[in-house]
This record gives C-alpha cells, structure tokens and sequence, in this order.
C-alpha cells in the first residue's frame, strides 16, 4: 500500500514525516503503524510500504504547491504502480490533501489506459480539495486529433481521386497546354497519394498495434503478442473506430473520498474559488474612465480648498463685482489683442508690438496682486480658480492611461492571486472547480463520506485549542508593513503539518484509520466482509 502525501509534506532529511515508515516509532503514535495495525486485525494482507526496500524506497514527490508538480508527480506514481503490478503486486493508495489529485490523476492513466481487467487496489484520499485540471487539455488534445483525422482524410480522398482520374488525364490523346501542365501536376500527386494510402491503410494500424502491445506490456506485465497481419490490421483499426481512438477498458478502482465541511484548506480553496472576483469594477471602461477623471478633479478641488483655496461663491458682493469686472477687461484684452498685433505689425512698430503683448499678457494678474492688497488674499484666490480648474482638467486627461491600467490590473489581479492560491499558475484553461469528490471518476466508483462524527469533535477541540496557542503569532504576521510570500507560505505549510487541525486529522484519529482499514479490507460496517467488486483482490496477489 503506498501513502500519497499532500503539499509542503515532501520527505525531509532532519525529520520524519507521518506518510514515512518508522520501525522505531511506537504504533500507538505512528500513522503507518497503527494502519497496519488495523489491516492485520482485518485480516488483510495489505501493508503500508510492504514492497519497498533498499532498492525501491517510499514514492514521494516535491509537495510544491503547482499543478505542474502534481501532473509531474501523477506520471511518476503510475510508473511505480504499473512498475508493482508487473512484479505481482496488488497496490491500495492513500492520498492526502494534495496527493489525493496526484493519485487520481494517477490511477486514471493506469486504468482507462492499460486496458486491463487484473484485480486493482482500492484509492483513499483524506481532506482532498479536488481539481480537475487535466480534463480541458484532454478535451483539446482530442479536438485536436479529431482535426487532423477530417484534414487526413479529406486528403487522402483527393489522393484516392487523383489516382483514380490520374490514368485518364495521363493517357488523353492531347496536346494542350492545360493538359501539359495538368500531366505534371500529377507527376507529384499520384506518388504521394501512394504513400499516403500506403501510410493510412497499412503503416499506421501497424504502429497503432506495436504501441498498444507496449502500453499494456508496460501495465500489465509481459504478456504474448497478438498475431500479426495486414487483416488483422484492418480488423484492430476497424474496432478502433467503432470504440473510440483509445479503446479504453472500465474503471476498476473504487474510491474512498473522507472530507469535511470543517476543513480548513478545503474552507479556503472553496471559498476562494466560488468567490465573484472583489476586486473587478463592475463598470464598462469608458464609464469607469470618465468617473475617474471626474473624480479626479473634484478630489483635487476638496484638497485645494483644504489648503485655503477659495472659488467665486466664497467672495462677498463687492469682491464678486470687482472679479467679474476683472475677468470682462481680461477677456476684452484677449479679443483686441490678435487685432492690436496685426495691426502694429502692418506699421512697422515691432518693438512696440512685442511691449504690448507682454503688457496685454500681464496686466491681469498684475491687476489681481494689486487689488487683493486691498480685498486680501481670497480675492487672488478666486482669481486663480479658473486656472486651478484648467490644470486639474488637463491633469486628468494626463491620468488617463494609469485609470485604464488600473481598471484591467483590478479585473486581472483576483485570477492571478486565485491562481496562486490554488496552485494554477500557468494554466491556460478556466480554472477549475474545488470539490470533496473527483468529477473525473465514474459516479459508480466513487464513495464520499463525512470524517467521522466523533473525530471531527475532537479535531474542533484540538483546532480551538490551536487558534489559542497561534493567534498571536498569526498577528504579528499579518502586522508586518510588507508581507513577502515566504511569510505566507510559512504560515500555510504551519496548516498542512499541524495534526491539530481538522485537515491533518484524518492521520492522526483512530476512527478515520479504522475507516481508512476498513475500505482497504473490503469489511463492511457491521464488521463482515463486503461483498466484491469486478477486479477484487485474489488470494495469491501479494497486497
């Protein structure tokens, strides 16, 4: 039986994990010890890690937190478990966390790919948040097959055509140039379609059948090659049509799924994962641009106006009558000014003309700075609003692109932190759906199950007692000015290790390792022996 660790529970060298054999550990504190324990009183013979030695040590993988390390690590277990069946092995899995969607993943590729009907083990996984990441890239890659087979035979019916016009075009009494160059053109096609025809009909059944015969090999031990012919080439591609590219065989490995709605990681990823993205601006991005802007430059007027800036409405009469007669005399200056310029321009008077425009340019805040020594500051105030205003309108127009940027990078950041917390990163599907139990196992062998009442009990105690001791450390992280993800990732990994905690639970309570005996023994709940699955355990299959 080989145990399946989760994220972050990679073997290390300076301490020993709870999924590790430990010969001198006692079994009432052991995980492994107290499983096999509970399998011998069963009376079955499966035992943790019964097949490793010296040479063959526990499987492991990194444990990171990635989709690609569990695709990785799915690889290398079906390697062992089809490496152990061939040695005569019957294997049982027990997966957690994480390790619960590596050993799916996993017994997917021996099972609907060996093509074999040989007893297989039973699968346990404990506090699994499921994912389904590999189903859209096997609907791609088989889209893309499906592709490539309408293009190959569309083109081997023009082959099959130009053969068939080939000898009538080739032997036409004709002279013509047209003729000529359709001769030529079939010079090339009739050649090829040949070798086409010869590569469909008699090269590829021939692989297809050589790659069969190896990949169940490979599953199921040596075994003897079927005959082969040109018929029963025909025959084997003629099946494979009728069944489908990969004549899979039925699931055989029944599932144990343990979970809790209590579960701290399935809680997070969950949550997370179904949670409408918080941070998106629900608006289009012209409106969201247009508010901006104006948000903008009344932001910007409140913090002028906290600063002592004063508007027109802040002025008394008197004060409004002599700013209203200022800006008339500005703007009477600013008509007759290209008309005094042109003017002055005609008669020869630059100098005069230059004097002028300067003298038209600062007359007005001249004017201002003289008459507020008398009005006081607000009244030069009021004065500048209108410049105030034309600066913040011309600063919002600047501000467009960061609006934009900001609109797309808070509609974007949700799926990369989503992402990163799921640990999807990279993937270029729609991330997938967290569940207690595989979507991408048959219903039929799939069994979900609640952790036990009593467990959960005394893992709620355990947790309430956790919260107590690490509350305050939690908060210290978390009042860090700048959190880097080493301090996220410390705090996470805490999660996955602390056996107080509901998600490490399972391992660690006797009534979810006299659960987890059970399934793997095939004993029913009143303590007989259940009845058996297709592929079940024969007496002489060592377990």
């Amino acid at each position: 039986m080989l145990v399946v660790h989760g994220t972050w529970a990679a073997p290390r060298a300076d301490k020993a994990r709870w999924h590790q054999p430990c010969e001198d550990v006692a079994a009432s504190s052991d995980f492994i010890s107290r499983l096999d324990a509970e399998l011998k009183k069963r009376g079955s013979p499966a035992r943790c890690w019964a097949h490793c030695s010296g040479d063959h040590p526990p499987f492991h993988w990194s444990g990171g937190n990635s989709w690609i390390e569990r695709t990785h690590a799915a690889v290398l277990l079906a390697e062992e478990i089809a490496r152990l069946k061939n040695a005569g092995w019957l294997c049982h899995v027990v997966a957690h966390s994480h390790g619960g969607n590596v050993a799916v993943e996993a017994l997917n590729q021996v099972t609907t790919h060996a093509g074999t009907a040989a007893p297989a083990g039973r699968l346990v996984t404990l506090g699994t948040p499921f994912l389904d990441a590999m189903a859209p890239i096997v609907w791609r890659a088989d889209l893309r097959k499906r592709v490539l087979r309408i293009l190959y035979i569309a083109v081997t019916m023009v082959a099959i055509l130009a053969e068939i016009v080939g000898p009538a075009v080739w032997y036409w009494e004709d002279s013509s140039p047209g003729l000529e160059k359709a001769r030529e053109i079939l010079t090339i096609l009739v050649p090829s379609a040949l070798i086409i025809a010869f590569s469909y009909f008699v090269l590829r059944p021939w692989l297809l059948r050589k790659a069969e015969v190896r990949k169940r090999n490979a599953f199921q031990g040596p075994r003897a090659e079927m005959p082969s012919g040109l018929l029963d080439d025909f025959a084997e591609m003629a099946l494979r049509n009728v069944k489908g590219a990969s004549a899979r065989m039925p699931l055989q490995t029944s599932l144990l799924a343990i979970g809790s709605s209590l579960d701290e990681a399935w809680q997070v990823l969950h949550h997370l994962r179904s949670l409408d993205n918080p941070l998106a601006i629900k608006k289009s991005l012209l409106r969201y641009v247009l508010g901006a802007m104006r948000s903008h430059m009344s932001q910007g007027a409140e913090i002028a106006r906290i600063h002592g800036a004063r508007s027109y409405g802040d002025l008394g009469k008197s004060r409004k009558l002599m700013l209203v007669l200022l800006f008339f005399l500005c703007f009477c200056a600013l008509l007759t000014m290209p008309a005094f310029y042109y003017g002055a321009s005609a008669r020869g008077f630059r100098n005069f003309d230059s004097f002028a425009f300067l003298l038209v340019l600062v007359m007005p805040p001249f004017a201002a700075v003289t008459i507020s020594q008398t009005y006081g500051p607000e009244f030069l105030s009021a004065f500048l609003a209108p410049f105030r205003w034309i600066a913040r309108a011309i600063g919002a127009f600047v501000a467009i692109p960061a609006f934009a940027t900001t609109y797309f990078v808070r509609r974007k950041s949700w799926s990369v932190l989503l992402a990163m917390a799921l640990g999807m990163e990279g993937y270029r599907f729609p991330l997938p759906a967290v569940a207690q139990s595989p979507a991408n196992f048959p219903k039929a062998f799939v069994t979900y199950e609640d952790m036990p009442a009593a467990a959960e009990a005394r893992a709620m105690e355990r947790r309430n007692a956790w919260i107590g001791r690490h509350l305050g450390g939690v908060s210290q992280t978390f009042a860090k000015l700048v959190i880097s993800p080493a301090d996220m990732s410390l705090l996470l990994a805490t999660i996955e290790e602390d056996q107080s905690l509901i998600h490490a639970a399972y391992y660690t309570d006797d009534d979810c390792i006299a659960r987890i005996a059970d399934w793997i023994a095939g004993v029913g709940g009143d303590g007989t022996q259940a009845a058996m699955m297709p592929g079940q355990p024969v007496s002489e299959v060592r377990g």
